[in-house]
């Protein structure tokens, strides 16, 4: 169904009413969301992908994307982490958010001398599982350990981005006003994605995600590490 949307990047600047109006609609059919928490993430962002229906030009999904240049011991680093996604459910076969994601990541924020890492919130199992689609290491995971040096840039990144909404202990993101929990509908798991070992793990690690906390996850953006979908959305 890739072939009936399209997608454009724009700075956040560029969106008229419009657009918002559109994308806060789409939103909250997924979301509990307040306007001006949604409108506050969107403006915190660098850009933001727009997915539109041929034609009709009418919104069927977004992301939004910060990117970050730090230190950390002394190794310069860069980082991309997301804001506020949604997809028309219609539309989840589609592979235009992912192919434009990847793109756009790779055009704005990569450097070709520093590692670039991927901050990625799950509020949600489906949000959880792009990791294992797309990526051969990433963290958290049920199979393994975090190492040290991931947890380490983990905790650096979700300090910086976060602050103190940001609870190290559990390695989860509790927005005290801000949070967007999934609609009831939308939170519910049917019990035969309980045998797949990935949403498992993340409804053990981030069981207050019905309440909109976020599970705080990394994987590197590089050569090496992408799945064989991985692999297919660079190409696409």
């Amino acid at each position: 169904m890739s072939q009936l949307l399209t997608s454009r990047v724009l700075s956040p600047s560029e969106l008229n009413d419009q657009n918002f109006s559109e994308m806060y609609s789409l939103f909250s059919d997924y979301f509990h969301s307040k306007e001006d928490i949604f409108q506050k993430d969107l403006f915190k962002k660098d850009w933001i992908i727009l997915l539109e229906k041929k034609g009709s030009k009418s919104i069927k999904g977004f992301t939004s994307i910060g990117c970050l240049d730090l230190v950390q011991k002394g190794k310069e680093m860069s980082a991309v982490y997301s804001g506020d996604t949604i997809i028309d459910k219609n539309y989840w076969k589609t592979f235009e958010l992912s192919k434009r994601w990847i793109q756009t990541v790779l055009e704005k924020c990569k450097h070709p001398h520093r590692p670039l890492y991927w901050l990625l919130l799950s509020s949600g199992y489906r949000t959880y599982r792009f990791l294992p689609t797309f990526y051969k290491e990433y963290y958290p995971r049920y199979d393994q350990e975090t190492p040290k040096k991931f947890r380490n840039i983990m905790n650096v990144l979700a300090k910086e981005i976060y602050g103190a909404s940001y609870h190290q202990k559990t390695g989860v993101v509790q927005f005290k006003r801000g949070s967007s929990p999934l609609l009831e509908d939308m939170a519910k798991v049917d019990p035969g994605r309980l045998n797949d070992q990935h949403v498992a793990f993340f409804l053990e690690k981030n069981p207050g995600y019905v309440n909109g906390d976020e599970l705080v996850c990394l994987t590197e953006i590089r050569n090496g590490n992408y799945t064989p979908a991985g692999e297919r959305m660079l190409l696409r």
